[in-house]
């Protein structure tokens, strides 16, 4: 396909290959069955402009950084935590169309393959410690105070750089597998195993999750359940990775 010509949703669907359909519908659900639907209406706007894939990242990165920028506002009003919420939704929606954008235009490149992941990364890391500090900076939720719970202030920050370094070793333990087992084996063991493609749809709602526990002032809670789910996760990759590692050394040995 060529990027003159007209795009329409039915096109752009038509574009999404199924592998990556059955990709996406275990590793991200939620923007497979929630987000995918308006992706396709809103990616033929920017084909159809002549924006490219990577306009579109870039724009999700700065997106990004305004809403990260922005979670310290917290401090000041409560209401700007959901501001950022929907921001870094809308950051999610758009990491959706720049691949649509990508694979209809024929502009698909391992260079926009890696500013994608750059982006989700960047989203998924920095954004616990950037709300940490909001929420240490930012008076007690009306829901914490309610309750009668007083939080250390300092649980907030050092709740963040877990989440974080939790996320990012996850991620680490992941790559690092899939490189040993290669790709395919890897993907086709997670698809396999129904508790590990359920970790990876709840560890995905938590951005439209935020939105509400912003709307219903009960972030603080969110973002201590999500670190505890986060370190739980790690120790169940660092498990599964030497597990399977295990079984392949053990495959080998018998055939060799």
């Amino acid at each position: 396909m060529t990027i003159r010509e007209k795009a329409s949703p039915s096109g752009v669907r038509h574009s999404y290959p199924a592998w990556k359909a059955r990709v996406d519908q275990l590793q991200n659900p939620y923007s497979h069955y929630v987000l995918a639907p308006l992706a396709f209406r809103l990616a033929p706007i920017f084909i159809n402009c002549g924006v490219s894939a990577n306009t579109v990242t870039g724009c999700s990165l700065l997106l990004l950084i305004g809403g990260l920028t922005l979670v310290g506002f917290g401090a000041v009003r409560h209401a700007n935590f959901l501001f950022v919420a929907v921001c870094l939704n809308l950051v999610i929606l758009l990491d959706n169309i720049d691949g649509h954008v990508a694979r209809f235009t024929g502009h698909a490149s391992t260079f926009g393959a890696l500013f994608d992941d750059l982006v989700t990364w960047v989203h998924f890391s920095v954004l616990p410690l950037c709300l940490g500090v909001g929420l240490f900076y930012a008076p007690p939720e009306s829901s914490v105070l309610a309750l009668g719970i007083a939080f250390p202030r300092g649980l907030w920050i050092t709740a963040g750089v877990v989440k974080m370094l939790a996320y990012l070793f996850s991620m680490l333990v992941g790559y690092k597998v899939e490189l040993l087992l290669g790709a395919h084996r890897y993907h086709e063991g997670v698809a396999q195993q129904r508790g590990l493609v359920l970790a990876k749809a709840i560890r995905e709602i938590e951005s439209p999750l935020l939105v509400i526990a912003a709307a219903a002032g009960i972030l603080s809670f969110l973002f201590i359940s999500y670190t505890v789910y986060s370190v739980g996760i790690l120790v169940v990759a660092i498990i599964r990775a030497l597990r399977e590692t295990a079984l392949s050394d053990r495959e080998r040995a018998r055939q060799g």
